[in-house]
This record gives C-alpha cells, sequence and structure tokens, in this order.
C-alpha cells in the first residue's frame, strides 16, 4: 500500500511540468456559473442543481488537478462508477451502479467523447479533457448508442481563438520499475474568426505493473504508448460549425499479454510448483512466471466530423465516425509456469462505423424535446493462435479466421413539459432494430498437451428488436430543494460468441439472448450555503432478466 501511495504522490505533484505560449490561453468554456456546475450530457444545458438524474461532474479544473488524461483515472473520482481491465493492455469494459460489463460482449454503458461513441474500449488516451459527466440508468431516449447502466460523457478541449501551447512530463516509480510521459498540445486560429485548429500529442513508457520473471524470451514487461489527435473547427457563420477529428494511438507490449491470469491462491501455487516447475523460484502479489513469449500490439485510428446548425426553433447535431482497431496479443500461458507446454495468441482487427442525428429545442425552451436517429455498423475477424512446447513468437500456429458483423438502427427521442409551475414530466421512448451475423470456418486448435478442440463451420444470423420507454417526474419543491422519480428500460440485443472450441459442452452456446432490466431511481438535490455547497442523494432499484454472462468452462 505504501509503494501506491507514493505512485499516486508522484503522478500528482512530483511530476516536472513546462508550459510555452505565445500569449494568455482563452478562458475555457463556462462549466460553473451562478447557478452551480451545468449539466451539458442531457441535451438541454441545465445546472447540476436542476438536473432531475443522480449526476457527476468532474470539471476542468478538477480535472487538470487530478492529472485525468485517461479513462481510467476517471473512477478514482465518481461514485458508483468502475472501469475494469483484463490486463494492464487488455479492453476496458465499465460497471455503473453495479450493473457490470465483461470482455466479450459489448459494455453496458455508452462512452462519448466529443460527440464519439466508442461501444468498445481500450484504455482510452484522451485530448486535453475540460469536462466529465457521468448518468446512471438508461439514457436510450437522448443518445443513439445504447445505454443500459448508464451514460459518460467526455469534452476535450476545441481549437480556440488564440494561439496557445503547452508541454508536460511527468515521472514516477513504483515496487517493480519506473516509468515517464511527455505531453504536447498547442493549437489557434488559421484564419481569423473562421477556421481554428489544435494538436495533442503524447508519448509514454514504462515497466510493467505484473512482471514475468520465467519468459523464455527474456522480457519482463514494458510499456510503450504514442498518441497524436488533430482538430479542426470551422465556423462559417454564428449559426453554423463544423468539426473535424483525426486521431491514432500506437501501443507496443514487449512481455505483455491482453489478459494476465494469477494463482489464485499463491501459498498453494508456490508450494506445487516452485520446485517442480519453475526452478525454486516463487511467485510474488506481483510476479508472473510464464514461459510463454509475450507480446501485445495495437493500432487504432479514427476520424470524425460533427455539424451543429442552430435553426432558431430547434438545433440540428450531425455525427460521423469510422475507427479501426488492430490488436495482435500473444502469451497467454495455459499451464502458468516456466515449463513450455502451451500458450495462446489472438489476432483481433475491428472496424465501427456510426452516423447519429439529432434534432433538439434551442436552449431555455419552455418545451424541452429531442428526437435522433442512429445507424451503427462493426465487423470483428478473429485468428486464435496456439504454441505448443518451446518456440517464439513467431511460432504461434493460427486456427482458421472467424467473424461476426452487427448493424443497429436506432430510432429514439422524449419530450419535457411543465405541468405546473414548479412541476415537470418528462416521457421518451426508443425503437432500435440489431442486426448480428457470424462466420466460422472449420478447424482446429491444437493445445499440445491439453488436446484439441474441433470447431465446425458456422454461417449464422439473428436480428433483435425492442422498445425502450423512460418517464420522470420531477417537483422544484422551493428554491434550494429539488425532487424527482423515474422509471426507465434498458437493453443489450443478443448475439454470437467468437469462441472456436465446439464439443458435447460448448455446442450449444454459439448465441446468446437478448437481455433486459428495468432501473427505478428516486432522488433529491438541496442546495445550501447560499448555493455553494449542494447535497445530492438518490435510492435505485434494478430488475434484470436474461443476465449476458461471461464463464470459463474448466475440466477438472
Amino acid at each position: 500500500m505504501a509503494q501506491r501511495l507514493i505512485l499516486a504522490a508522484l503522478l500528482s505533484g512530483v511530476a516536472p511540468t513546462a508550459a510555452l505560449a505565445q500569449s494568455p490561453p482563452p478562458e475555457p468554456e463556462p462549466e460553473i456559473t451562478r447557478d452551480g456546475i451545468i449539466v451539458t450530457a442531457t441535451r438541454q444545458p441545465s445546472p447540476l442543481a436542476d438536473t432531475p438524474v443522480a449526476a457527476t461532474v468532474l470539471t476542468e479544473q478538477f480535472i487538470r488537478d487530478a492529472r485525468i488524461d485517461s479513462l481510467r483515472q476517471i473512477d478514482d473520482h465518481i461514485p458508483n462508477v468502475q472501469f475494469n481491465q483484463t490486463g494492464q493492455v487488455g479492453g476496458t469494459y465499465v460497471t455503473i451502479r453495479g450493473i457490470e460489463s465483461n470482455p466479450l460482449i459489448v459494455n453496458r454503458a455508452a462512452v462519448y467523447v466529443d460527440g464519439i461513441p466508442f461501444r468498445k474500449l481500450q484504455e482510452q488516451t484522451l485530448g486535453t479533457v475540460e469536462q466529465v459527466e457521468v448518468l446512471p440508468g438508461p439514457q436510450g431516449t437522448l443518445y443513439g448508442a445504447n445505454t443500459e447502466s448508464g451514460l459518460i460523457v467526455i469534452r476535450t478541449r476545441q481549437p480556440s481563438d488564440a494561439f496557445e501551447g503547452e508541454v508536460t512530463g511527468s515521472g514516477f516509480g513504483f515496487g517493480n520499475g519506473i516509468g515517464g510521459d511527455v505531453r504536447l498540445a498547442m493549437g489557434g486560429p488559421l484564419i481569423e474568426d473562421r477556421l481554428t485548429a489544435s494538436m495533442v500529442a503524447s508519448y509514454s513508457h514504462a515497466d510493467s505493473f505484473v512482471r514475468n520473471i520465467g519468459s523464455s524470451i527474456g522480457e519482463e514487461g514494458q510499456l510503450s504508448e504514442a498518441f497524436v489527435q488533430g482538430k479542426l473547427r470551422w465556423t462559417p457563420s454564428a449559426a453554423v460549425t463544423l468539426d473535424l477529428l483525426t486521431q491514432t494511438s500506437i501501443l507496443l507490449a514487449l512481455g505483455l499479454y491482453e489478459q494476465e491470469f494469477l494463482p489464485i491462491d499463491r501459498n498453494i501455487y508456490n508450494r506445487n510448483y516452485s520446485q517442480a516447475f519453475n526452478g525454486g523460484r516463487q511467485a510474488g502479489r506481483f510476479t508472473l512466471i510464464n514461459d510463454a513469449p509475450k507480446r501485445t500490439a495495437e493500432d487504432e485510428v479514427l476520424l470524425a466530423g460533427n455539424l451543429n446548425v442552430d435553426f432558431g426553433g430547434a438545433v440540428l447535431d450531425f455525427n460521423a465516425s469510422w475507427r479501426q482497431l488492430d490488436v495482435k496479443s500473444q502469451g497467454t500461458d495455459l499451464d502458468l509456469t516456466a515449463l513450455p507446454g502451451a500458450a495462446g495468441a489472438n489476432i483481433d482487427d475491428e472496424t465501427f462505423w456510426n452516423v447519429e442525428a439529432r434534432l433538439a429545442s434551442p436552449s431555455g425552451a419552455r418545451i424541452q424535446w429531442v428526437a435522433g436517429l442512429n445507424h451503427y455498423r462493426s465487423s470483428e475477424g478473429q485468428i486464435l493462435s496456439t504454441l505448443a512446447g518451446p518456440g517464439g513468437l513467431d511460432d504461434y500456429v493460427p486456427a482458421p479466421l472467424q467473424t461476426t458483423r452487427s448493424r443497429d438502427y436506432a430510432v429514439f427521442g422524449q419530450v419535457t413539459v411543465p405541468l405546473l409551475a414548479n412541476l415537470r414530466f418528462t416521457a421518451g421512448d426508443r425503437y432500435e432494430r440489431a442486426e448480428r451475423d457470424k462466420v466460422q470456418e472449420a478447424g482446429v486448435l491444437d493445445l499440445g498437451p491439453f488436446g484439441q478442440f474441433q470447431f465446425p463451420a458456422e454461417d449464422l444470423s439473428r436480428t433483435f428488436e425492442e422498445f425502450l420507454p423512460k418517464a420522470l417526474l420531477d417537483w422544484r419543491v422551493d428554491e434550494a430543494l429539488l425532487v424527482y422519480v423515474s422509471v426507465a428500460k434498458g437493453w443489450i440485443p443478443g448475439g454470437f460468441n467468437l469462441g472456436a472450441a465446439s464439443s458435447a459442452v460448448t455446442r450449444d452456446f454459439s448465441g446468446f439472448g437478448a437481455e433486459t432490466l428495468w432501473s427505478y431511481e428516486a432522488g433529491a438535490k438541496l442546495e445550501l450555503l447560499d448555493k455553494r455547497l449542494l447535497v445530492s442523494g438518490a435510492l435505485f432499484h434494478i430488475d434484470a432478466n436474461n443476465w449476458q454472462e461471461f464463464n470459463v468452462l474448466v475440466n477438472d
């Protein structure tokens, strides 16, 4: 624990920082006004104290003080939210109010970064973060992406009208090694009052938290990552804004596999395997003894555009994005020892397309409404590989290709109407159609001493449909107190597993059905000390049906 506290202190306080600027940076977009922190994720910007949901908001100043620049750092500061990761370089899965995600099923939470939905997350590096908002519970009547457990909206800094630049760097140490990072951010106008641009670039290198002291290729674990993001903003008139964004990240992890498995009981593991299999070495809390050659490489490219048009009586938001994610990860050690038994690897190539259009009432309208359309496509190709006996990174033997495709269509909307001067009612609905396909070639996955998995050719397709209603009632009791109750339905469509194994046990599990839940919430918000203190609380009950879960089948 002492090591972890020292690391936190280094990250937040000791890192040297230098700033270079041709002129003072402009004032950020206001997040705190005389009415308090402004929530924008509800599509109708409103003070946090007037937002009838248990929202949490991290402002720009807080984010800078806490040095938040990636997804995993967010959950340290938000209640009932957790970002889980299968390994130091594995995928990221969001849990909100105990509604967890898992490695093989789409996140039950929707994460939007600058208007772009990330339905499958890696450890996303972010640009200069301005605000983070979390709305728990289903929010599918507001956004195109499915939001069964909740919504996370992240806004990074847009290009400014003044030239600015900043360079930051940090170094840190912990029990198993050291690391450091450097970041450059700069931007300014290209055409006065019309065209602005910005760029963020970062590089980090560190030893891994968990070290593999039994590596057959001498790689105990190191992690390097480079990230570049560019933004362009065009404002031809006061009513029209066009934002273009591109970013890429490259990750190389020497001696690391995306999913590492540690002994459940180290004492039993060391007693049984230390002398016989591991040359007298003992596994510790942050050490592995795996002979498997390990390496993970991830490449991600993103292109996106967002058009905002204010028609006076309505505001249009149109967003389109394309994302390519390639992952090659080698080195899951199936026997978990220094003996050359069997190891596994996988190659994943995934492409995501998303188009979303929303029309909303102008800010401050007496009747507030939003209506939208969404179309989402994804395709994934996966090749599993194995290494039986000794060998290197080039000796893994691949199994046949497996592919899945997803096509989602959604129509959504909600309206808020005043019933009395201090009483409002909100109703919304969402219709979603999800198409899922799977194509798998027949083949064999050779696990050496653990046998062989035979899997058949498959060409499968299913369609899922659902309506997702929402209702909310909020009452402004007096100037300081707001109370509300809400009910909303959440849903995740079914799909197909990309599992290679086929046997009498697993052959009935190629596909899985849809999952539904109902979320009930009652809450209150009370402002004290002349609106300098906001006290809020909520009670919630969640009822889930046909829960989708990931299980590992083990033979005794």
